[in-house]
């Protein structure tokens, strides 16, 4: 089935991931991903807003434009997940509607998904 993005109301739409009610990683967490770990004077919060993670959001000039305007009054700190940041928490002080969601139109490319296009690359250079 082909992704299809439909009209809706929402200043953003996350075409890769959507994540919802992710937990803040903390130093001393035992997790692999602790280079995005944060303190609690760093980030407060135990859960960051729904935020688009991944290689695609969308998003109006508009929506960029305050989006840009609120980054300017926000103090990034270590914050090391810049999706979670600019989709997530400016997203939320600047008074936007939570992203939609569109599946299948952006993916990250893993080993295997590189391996399948270089085969499909080589097939179609024998034709």
């Amino acid at each position: 089935m082909e992704p299809s993005i439909e009209k809706h109301n929402r200043d953003t739409t996350c075409l890769s991931a959507k994540w919802v009610d992710m937990i803040v990683i903390r130093p001393d967490d035992p997790d692999e991903y602790m280079k995005f770990a944060q303190t609690k004077e760093e980030y407060e919060l135990d859960y960051y807003p729904t935020y688009c993670g991944g290689p695609c959001a969308l998003m109006s000039a508009d929506v960029m434009e305050k989006i840009f305007s609120f980054s300017r009054q926000t103090n990034p700190g270590t914050m090391s997940i810049e999706d979670a940041l600019f989709t997530g928490v400016i997203r939320v002080k600047a008074n936007l509607s939570e992203p939609a969601f569109v599946d299948g139109v952006c993916t990250h490319l893993t080993n295997d998904k590189v391996a399948k296009i270089r085969s499909w690359q080589t097939i179609t250079t024998l034709f």
